[in-house]
């Protein structure tokens, strides 16, 4: 972020890591930049806080508090990145341990609240952001070399969801942008190989490079994907860039001598511009003209990101928008210019996602913590509840972009119906069978999550097969990491072609019934899926959406419009994304049939399953959902020997019946 140097904006940390952030002893290779970019969806910056050289405190946000961490995560954000200082805080280039200590601290309340996390070294003093010079080469690559050195020396056994920044803001001069940006590409360089050197999870981890300037136009000109850095293993890079533009309009707040007095620019979109000689204050005004130029739009935004998608997205380089945001003018307007004010700057912010998501790039907003004038807070932090959203109508803005509701509830989720996807699982075998979604970045932690809504398309035929009717049955799945509970709540019947919302309530106290989720862990879900059993069904199944609510009011998305189904097994066959507009019914909406089950029971005796009811069968299924065996009744009643089946936990089924077996 522009620090207070540029603009006039305003006892030691153990940290002990637990389980879930560290790998396993043996390193393998992590994920690619990609599949972690798929899944980070919206972050925001810690601003104003770890790279205040010298003392976190300094510029009046508090040290992060885990509270704080969580709220991020709650209030809809999957990355969060950690502008962090380490010169002002070494000797000698040797970082103090108790920073050290301190960074891991705030790292690890991250890791644990499932945020992406990217560490990077910020300003701190300019030593690598305004040093792009030939005379200085040796002395920045020295000091580069050994802070990521201990750096990651410090994180190398972490997992994935922690990203390497080689660095922040890289000023290049108008005259000499061309010569140092190859100079920075040799700084990125050493990062590299840096990081490497040290071995575990960072031989494959991903690493961020960042443009000149972090401008998109002068990356474009200057830095294009072939002189990303060499690297022993491929695809685990990603590029950087910042957005704030215009800056008249974002981030000036005082009037400055440009050729021309350009005068801060407060208002964002021509629905929201002033008139009369209060026009130099709309975003998009020529002071040299004195004279209105081409009006703001989200068109900016779009032509912008469209750069960064064509240049380096669609080459294999996925793309994070670092840092970007508008200042608030809270206290320099009133009335009804401050409330033309706030409408354009919340049109500002959701431009600026929507362009992201269409674009295929990460946006991260900054966060300045203060909350007062020209602040750029989203989340609270400086007065309670800590880790609250400080400003929800931007919040709300940005996670509509992204399918979330608003924080009450009260908005359906709004894509773009250019890139909105959906997943298609394709059922061929209408006989009876199962078939299995498995999603992946599910929460791990269901305590506080009250229902799941999942909006869903089934489409297709049912027929009787036999004397039996046919029937189909989805149900939401979990199994915990702890004792590997298998839990299903059923979706309730379902309407052939046309989209519906299914929800499944959260127990919490004790609750029982059909459709209600009982985890047998809450706070460790390692699993979840849509498992669909059937009769005489044939045709697919469309999964847009799925929204967690929480206890608080708050929600978490998962979409699938850049990620599909991990997993998909049983009666289906194949698994694709589709745009969601594309699908459609191929008969007439019809009620699927309700299979009629009567009075049945499934018991285990020694080592034989017994069904007992009208039409009687068992099926056993693994804890991922493969079917292992199934028998059919007659005259009532049918039995199952487990003899030859590997031991483990399994699920036996008998029409509503489940029970769960462990064989030894």
């Amino acid at each position: 972020m522009y620090s207070f140097k540029h603009w006039t904006k305003t006892s030691k940390f153990l940290a002990v890591l637990s389980a879930a952030t560290m790998s396993s002893a043996f390193a393998a290779d992590l994920p690619t930049a990609q599949q972690i970019f798929e899944k980070m969806g919206l972050g925001i910056n810690i601003g104003n806080t770890m790279e205040v050289p010298g003392n976190p405190t300094l510029w009046g946000n508090k040290f992060p508090t885990e509270a704080y961490i969580k709220g991020v995560k709650a209030a809809g954000f999957n990355t969060i990145r950690i502008p962090c200082a380490w010169d002002s805080h070494a000797t000698n280039s040797v970082i103090n341990e108790s920073w050290m200590d301190s960074v891991q601290t705030v790292v690890d309340y991250c890791v644990k609240a499932g945020l992406y996390t990217v560490l990077n070294i910020h300003w701190d003093g300019g030593w690598l952001e305004e040093n792009l010079k030939d005379d200085k080469k040796t002395e920045v690559n020295a000091k580069q070399k050994a802070y990521w050195t201990q750096i990651a020396k410090r994180f190398k056994d972490y997992d994935e969801k922690l990203l390497f920044a080689s660095a922040n803001e890289p000023a290049t001069t108008d005259e000499n942008y061309k010569n140092e940006s190859k100079i920075l590409q040799g700084y990125h360089q050493t990062f590299v190989d840096a990081v490497r050197a040290t071995g575990g999870n960072n031989a494959s981890r991903t690493l961020i490079i960042q443009g000149p300037s972090t401008s998109i136009d002068r990356s474009v000109e200057a830095y294009p994907a072939s002189m990303m850095p060499n690297d022993v293993i491929a695809n685990r890079m990603m590029f950087e860039v910042h957005y704030y533009d215009p800056s008249p309009y974002t981030i000036v707040g005082e009037p400055v001598n440009w050729g021309a007095i350009v005068e801060p620019q407060y208002y964002w979109g021509e629905e929201n511009y002033a008139t009369g000689a209060d026009i130099v204050h709309n975003c998009g005004y020529n002071p040299w003209g004195n004279a209105m130029g081409t009006p703001c739009s989200a068109n900016d935004m779009q032509v912008a990101f469209k750069k960064m998608k064509t240049n380096y997205v669609d080459k294999g380089i996925p793309v994070i928008i670092g840092e970007f945001g508008a200042n608030d003018r809270l206290g320099i307007l009133k009335g009804d210019d401050y409330n033309r004010h706030r409408k354009g700057r919340i049109g500002w912010y959701k431009a600026v996602a929507q362009a992201a998501f269409d674009n295929k790039v990460v946006p991260i907003a900054w966060d300045t913590g203060h909350e007062g004038e020209n602040h750029m807070t989203i989340i609270r932090r400086q007065s309670d509840p800590d880790g609250s959203v400080f400003d929800p109508e931007v919040m709300n803005a940005m996670r509509n972009v992204y399918g979330m509701p608003n924080l009450d509830g009260s908005s359906n989720p709004v894509i773009s119906t250019d890139t909105d996807k959906s997943i298609k699982a394709e059922f061929t075998i209408a006989d009876s069978t199962y078939g299995q979604i498995e999603f992946s970045s599910v929460p791990k932690d269901w305590s506080k999550i009250s229902s799941v809504s999942i909006r869903a398309f089934f489409d297709g035929t049912i027929s009787k097969v036999g004397d039996d009717y046919g029937f189909i049955a989805p149900n939401l799945v979990t199994m915990d990491g702890t004792d590997w509970n298998w839990q299903e709540a059923g979706l309730g019947e379902v309407e052939l072609g046309t989209w519906n919302t299914y929800e499944v309530k959260v127990a919490t106290t004790g609750e029982s019934g059909s459709n209600l989720m009982v985890p047998g862990n809450p706070t460790n879900i390692v699993f979840m899926g849509l498992q669909i059993y059937t009769l005489g069904y044939t045709g697919n199944v469309y999964v847009d959406w799925i929204i967690f609510k929480n206890t608080d009011g708050t929600a978490d998305t998962l979409d699938f419009n850049l990620v599909g189904a991990k997993n998909v097994g049983g009666g289906i066959t194949a698994k694709s994304l589709v745009a969601t507009e594309s699908v459609k019914a191929t008969t007439t909406a019809i009620k699927a049939i309700a299979k009629k089950q009567g009075q049945q029971s499934l018991t285990r005796q020694g080592n034989m399953l017994v069904a007992q009811g009208t039409r009687a069968s068992i099926r056993l299924f693994d804890l991922n959902g493969n079917l292992i065996r199934e028998v059919r009744g007659h005259s009532g009643s049918a039995t199952m020997d487990l003899a030859g089946i590997r031991a483990g936990s399994y699920i036996a089924k008998s029409g509503n019946n489940t029970l769960r077996t462990n064989l030894k």
